[in-house]
């Protein structure tokens, strides 16, 4: 299990005006081999404040679990002019090329694309990379008396260490790579604004595993399974809600394009 909510809250500044984090819901065939993609977007959550951080905790918790997915979260801060300005330009773009399906995605887009760089990620998948890995590090920080201004770029200055599902990824300030990549072609790659892990639970079964009748097993408490569509607890799922990558719209939840956007 990786719950990186904490670790991660201590990362967010909001001093700036019209700061706002970027988290995904992103569902893996890793996870789910019965679907058709390699992943799946659920959910995104524009985070404007600390406050609002903390208000959807439950619910990123409750999306992941109801689609056995994992949450990722951008540490690099977005700006909401910028973002708002480049999505006008993506979509006058995707207009002019008559493209207008993408251009409903143009504002989602922008958050992706579009960033303060504040952090890097070091992206350690193997375990046993982690101590060289720490080694190299003490030694770009020893530097000699008066050092220039080109060593003192290669320092690397490590903020966090967040847990990943297989590994860890190193949180640090950006930095000149030149020597580092020599010595890790291969390993702990550098990655200078995709997601961290956020939140995923690998121990728990999804909604639709938790819920799906055995073969044989009759419906009980008067519950009738109707349409090939289990209901539960009294809780019918409406005409028009439609569920996507083989997850079924329950308890009230639904599924696809409606979790799209928080």
């Amino acid at each position: 299990m990786c719950d990186n909510f904490d670790i991660i809250r201590t990362l967010l500044d909001f001093d700036k005006e019209g700061t706002v984090y970027l988290c995904q819901i992103i569902k893996r065939r890793k996870e789910n081999p019965d679907m058709s993609t390699g992943n799946s977007l659920k959910r995104s959550y524009f985070i404007h404040s600390i406050e609002e951080y903390d208000q959807c905790i439950d619910s990123i918790k409750e999306t992941c679990h109801f689609h056995n997915a994992r949450a990722y979260f951008r540490l690099n801060p977005r700006n909401l002019e910028t973002i708002a300005l480049q999505s006008l330009r993506m979509t006058a773009e995707y207009i002019a090329s008559k493209n207008y399906a993408a251009a409903q995605n143009s504002y989602l887009s922008a958050m992706g694309r579009y960033s303060k760089t504040k952090y890097w990620i070091l992206d350690v998948d193997q375990m046993d990379t982690l101590p060289i890995l720490n080694e190299y590090i003490k030694s770009s920080q020893k530097l000699p008396e008066n050092p220039t201004k080109a060593q003192k770029a290669t320092v690397i200055q490590v903020i966090k260490y967040i847990p990943t599902v297989n590994g860890v990824h190193v949180i640090i300030k950006p930095f000149n790579p030149v020597d580092y990549r020599i010595m890790f072609p291969d390993d702990a790659l550098i990655h200078k604004d995709t997601p961290t892990m956020l939140y995923f639970d690998s121990n728990y079964k999804c909604l639709k595993e938790v819920t799906k009748a055995e073969d044989g097993v009759k419906a009980e408490d008067g519950v009738k399974a109707e349409a090939g569509v289990k209901a539960e607890a009294g809780v019918k799922v409406e005409d028009g809600v439609k569920a996507e990558d083989g997850v079924k719209a329950e308890d009230g939840v639904a599924s696809g394009e409606d979790l799209l956007h928080l």
